[in-house]
């Protein structure tokens, strides 16, 4: 989880290299809930590729990348 009930503001994903099949889901955190309110269900990654994804997730954001090999950056603030 990114902010960890705190704002973030997701700027984009960087993926740096994947095996087969390897994907990434998010969720905007709620109060009460475990994962929140998909906002990207099961995508599947592209080796050396920048994903833009602007948004502002005012209780934090929690991501699962489906297999621990893939090599992904995510760029985020705390949002003010």
């Amino acid at each position: 989880t990114l902010g960890a009930a705190n704002g973030v503001d997701l700027l984009g994903v960087w993926v740096a290299s994947v095996l087969t099949a390897q994907s990434v889901q998010f969720w905007s955190q709620t109060a009460g809930s475990v994962t929140g309110i998909p906002v990207v269900g099961t995508s599947t990654l592209v080796g050396n590729t920048f994903y833009p994804f602007p948004g502002r997730f005012p209780g934090g954001l929690t991501y699962y990348v489906a297999a621990e090999d893939v090599d992904v950056t995510i760029y985020w603030n705390p949002a003010t």
